[in-house]
């Protein structure tokens, strides 16, 4: 007689980290991410259907309170709904997506009220908060970057800091040794990540531009199939240009 005894084992799942080791992002109300290493810049945006702005006139003209009023802010909040759950979908995308490509991910503390009181309901529609908050939860290695590191300011080539004006998009280093151009959110990219980088004793990965190109056109693929949202790549002159 053949006695098999059969023995289950339980191991702890191996979590896999992502291929490319890290990337800085740089968030915004022009440009909501750029992302430094590819270069990449997502800009999305959800419009104010007709119908809700007519669902919206038409609830301004009712008496507050009423039973009219009341179906109609119904219809109203359902609209405002749709939309949230727009951001919600593209919050989502894009954080999986990045989670599964970097294994650390570097991003700057930023000062959301100020910008709130900057930009009013236009930083509200961007839902950068929530971006913000995801990543913390859902990446392996979240590095935030302290709110008063001049990441805007430094050269990522040479270190110099110097002043930049809200207007100036292209970061022109006055450095004369260094001649530095670049977009001015992907140079702030660059330093966001170097500098969280820097809190756990790594150091930024250069690729060479092969493997560049064809990481970007990948990212730009996948951005660019996510509905509402608009995703380019930024060339050294500052200007976007589509790949894809």
């Amino acid at each position: 007689m053949i006695i098999i005894f059969i023995i289950t084992t339980y191991q702890k799942k191996t979590e896999q980290i992502p291929a490319i080791e890290s990337v800085g992002i740089d968030f915004g109300l022009a440009k909501q991410l750029t992302l430094s290493g590819t270069g990449i810049a997502i800009q999305y945006s959800i419009p104010v259907s007709p119908k809700l702005r007519r669902i919206a006139r038409k609830l301004s003209k009712q008496k507050r309170f009423s039973k009219n009023w009341n179906k109609t802010r119904i219809k109203l909040n359902k609209e405002y709904d749709k939309a949230t759950n727009i951001k919600e979908d593209i919050k989502n995308k894009l954080v999986s997506f990045l989670k599964d490509k970097y294994g650390t991910v570097c991003f700057q503390d930023e000062s959301l009220k100020a910008w709130q009181r900057i930009w009013g309901k236009k930083i509200l529609a961007t839902s950068i908060g929530g971006i913000i908050s995801t990543l913390k939860l859902k990446v392996h290695t979240p590095i935030e970057v302290g709110k008063m590191y001049p990441s805007t300011k430094t050269c990522s080539k040479c270190g110099n800091i110097q002043d930049v004006a809200l207007d100036e998009r292209v970061y022109v280093c006055k450095n004369k040794n260094c001649g530095n151009i670049l977009d001015r959110d992907y140079n702030a990219s660059i330093n966001i990540e170097n500098e969280g980088l820097k809190q756990v004793g790594m150091v930024r990965t250069e690729f060479k531009p092969v493997e560049i190109e064809a990481n970007t056109l990948i990212f730009l693929r996948y951005f660019n199939s996510i509905p509402y949202v608009k995703a380019s790549s930024v060339n050294e002159s500052g200007s976007l240009t589509d790949l894809a």
